[in-house]
């Protein structure tokens, strides 16, 4: 569901934190992602492919970006991502220049960090033109990397190295 706020207070941009619910046993924790905009410049949305919904330290994340453009014109603008855990701590960022037409699909990779904590994080995109700010989130997991993945890869390994040692 979506949640309309109108904050004059804080600047445009994304906003992430958490709200943890303690059990007798457990803990729950519940992702609380803040948008706020303004200008209608732009639309963007994002995707993560599922393959990179949950990913382990180390690995390749992907994520798509779609930017559409509202008005008739082409116009430059600034194309900031960030990656970042719900504390609001940044762990990959970057910013790219764009001319929009009417719209671009453009594919990010990002190395996760081998010192990542596991958890939550977001994946947000940010698209600036002067005071016109636009932009997109979502949520994915870093995990423990999966041992039967882990076991099979190596196995793999060890079939071809028998495999090319054994040939004359």
């Amino acid at each position: 569901f979506n949640v309309l706020l109108n904050d004059l207070d804080n600047p445009p941009g994304v906003y992430v934190s958490k709200i943890d619910i303690f059990g007798e046993k457990i803990v729950h924790r519940i992702p609380i992602i803040l948008e706020i905009e303004n200008g209608n410049l732009f639309d963007v949305s994002l995707e993560i492919p599922p393959a990179f919904s949950s990913v382990s330290p180390g690995d390749e994340f992907r994520a798509n970006i779609e930017v559409y453009k509202l008005g008739a014109s082409d116009i430059n603008a600034v194309l900031e991502i960030h990656i970042m855990d719900l504390e609001g701590n940044i762990i990959a960022y970057e910013t790219q220049n764009l001319t929009i037409n009417s719209r671009e699909e453009i594919t990010k990779f990002f190395s996760i960090p081998e010192n990542a904590p596991f958890g939550d994080y977001v994946f947000h995109a940010l698209i600036i033109q002067d005071d016109s700010i636009s932009s997109s989130s979502r949520l994915f997991h870093v995990v423990l990397r999966d041992p039967k993945k882990a076991a099979d890869y190596l196995y793999f390994v060890f079939i071809v190295i028998i495999l090319t040692s054994s040939q004359p």
